[in-house]
């Protein structure tokens, strides 16, 4: 029921979760490129564990509308974070 939003560019990524019973998700634009490595708060390798989506963003009603693609990374399973950091890298 929460997100956490960041506006920054293209690096490398450590977000520190806290949350019970719910997925992780990491969304970014897709011109970014794929994520490489997902490092769990123990430094184990965590990429499998995840599934990529892709999701258009339409702007709509302005006077040049445009789309942008972003990449959606899913954990799999449902998890509870106690203040977790998880390094995502590209």
């Amino acid at each position: 029921t929460t997100l956490t939003k960041s506006v920054t560019a293209k690096s490398n990524k450590s977000v520190t979760l806290t949350g019970t019973n719910g997925y992780i998700y990491f969304c970014y634009p897709a011109s970014y490129g794929n994520l490489t490595s997902i490092l769990d708060q123990n430094g184990f390798e965590q990429f499998s564990s995840f599934t990529k989506y892709t999701a258009n963003v339409t702007s709509t009603g302005l006077g040049e509308d445009w789309t942008t693609s972003y990449f959606i990374y899913k954990l799999n399973n449902i998890t509870s974070p106690a203040a977790w950091t998880y390094q995502f890298k590209f």
